[in-house]
């Protein structure tokens, strides 16, 4: 009933916004994902495709030093933010999710189609229209967890548009 619920879906509208066409591409039983895109399968490290944009502002002092959380990173910085985050997917998920263990920043992405390195500054990070946001505060990191994780990996600010996708570290293709 779901897959038909979702086949019969042609397009979405409103009033104040263009026509948008839907086409389904594909349905997969759970676990077969995998077989068919590398980014879905499980791993224990997992390094950013695009820019991971946090949602808060790093947090400093009067005199500009950075505030430090127990760990030794910036409060609100990107690493205590992913860990944030991932603290409460733990907490909501059906079943659970292995600790996140390590944070490290990575200066970009390889990307082999085109043969060099994308720095994070040239991904574009916020929308055209609307509320979004020009913020300066953006990354790319390295996540190790103490269990592999199953995949696709979205996290951060509008990680559900493209931003703050994550794939297993060696998928590179």
């Amino acid at each position: 009933a779901e897959a038909e619920a979702l086949a019969s879906l042609d397009r979405l509208w409103d009033r104040e916004r263009p026509e948008v066409r839907l086409t389904l591409l594909g349905l997969f039983p759970e676990g077969e994902l995998v077989r068919h895109h590398p980014w879905a399968r499980p791993s224990a490290v997992w390094e950013s495709v695009t820019p991971y944009v946090l949602t808060r502002h790093p947090k400093r002092h009067r005199d500009g030093r950075p505030k430090l959380n127990h760990r030794g990173e910036q409060v609100d910085g990107p690493e205590d933010q992913v860990r944030r985050e991932w603290a409460l997917r733990q907490a909501a998920a059906a079943t659970p999710l292995p600790d996140l263990v390590a944070v490290e920043l990575i200066e970009g992405v390889y990307l082999g189609r085109l043969g060099r390195t994308l720095r994070w500054a040239e991904f574009r990070r916020w929308r055209e229209r609307g509320l979004g946001t020009h913020t300066p505060w953006y990354c790319g990191l390295r996540l190790t967890f103490a269990a592999p994780v199953a995949g696709p990996l979205a996290l951060g600010y509008a990680c559900h548009y493209g931003l703050g996708q994550f794939r297993p570290v060696d998928a590179r293709a």
